[in-house]
């Protein structure tokens, strides 16, 4: 049997890379929209369930190439998702990890 398989979006693979990268650093995923899809990087304290947001990217990365930093415990999660998002995505050139630290 043969299968045709479709390429993917621009946001099924910005979505996989997100995931990926969050997962492997021990961060969570909370997605929400829909033609503009916000993706929260979120920390859950396993004994509190306190939740922390600890960076935020938009669906407009794609373009832009601007990933939000609120905590300096997920750089090296920002790091690691800017340099996927260029080589995925030439058109941004050059990732910018924007820190919005609540000091």
């Amino acid at each position: 049997m043969v299968r045709t398989a479709k390429p993917k979006s621009e946001n099924e693979r910005l979505s996989e890379f997100v995931s990926r990268v969050a997962e492997k650093h021990g961060f969570e995923v909370y997605k929400s929209g829909w033609a503009r899809t916000t993706y929260d990087i979120n920390r859950r304290d396993t004994r509190t369930r306190e939740i922390t947001l600890m960076a935020r990217v938009e669906s407009f990365v794609t373009t832009n190439g601007e990933i939000r930093l609120y905590d300096r415990a997920a750089d090296k999660f920002a790091e690691e998702l800017g340099v996927e998002l260029e080589k995925a995505f030439p058109q941004i050139g050059e990732a910018v990890i924007v820190e919005d630290f609540a000091e």
